[in-house]
């Protein structure tokens, strides 16, 4: 095991510990809910350790670099019938966290799960 795990499982609080924790990653899910609840189609944001960020508009050279790169890897995602190729508004949604990364790739597998109205994403 790790030494921050042998050091809480020495730890005689560890049990007040596991219930705060518990707490709030509870409360960290509700909140969650409501982040999918309240995002609008025309917002960039993220869901991150319990907190939305919400993101600025980016720069054009940013903007370039990233329609560059989703073009290219989605015609070669494309060609070689690999999966799909998804841009920044796909929001993927992790174990605990929601990102809306640039570009994003989704093999077969995944690409089966995805539909006209899939609003998350799976892990890329």
């Amino acid at each position: 095991m790790s030494a921050v795990m042998d050091t809480l499982l020495d730890d005689p609080t560890l049990p007040e510990k596991v219930e705060a924790l518990a707490s709030r990653l509870e409360d960290e899910a509700t909140r969650r809910l409501r982040f999918y609840d309240e995002i609008r189609d025309d917002q960039k944001a993220e869901f991150i350790n319990g907190e939305v960020i919400m993101h600025s508009p980016a720069k054009e050279r940013h903007l370039i670099a990233k329609k560059s790169l989703e073009q290219l890897l989605d015609a070669f995602v494309r060609t070689q019938s690999l999966g799909i190729v998804r841009g920044e508004k796909a929001l993927c949604a992790f174990p605990r966290n929601d990102y809306e990364p640039d570009v994003c790739f989704f093999g077969p597998e995944k690409t089966a799960t995805i539909d006209a109205d899939t609003m998350k994403f799976p892990v890329p």
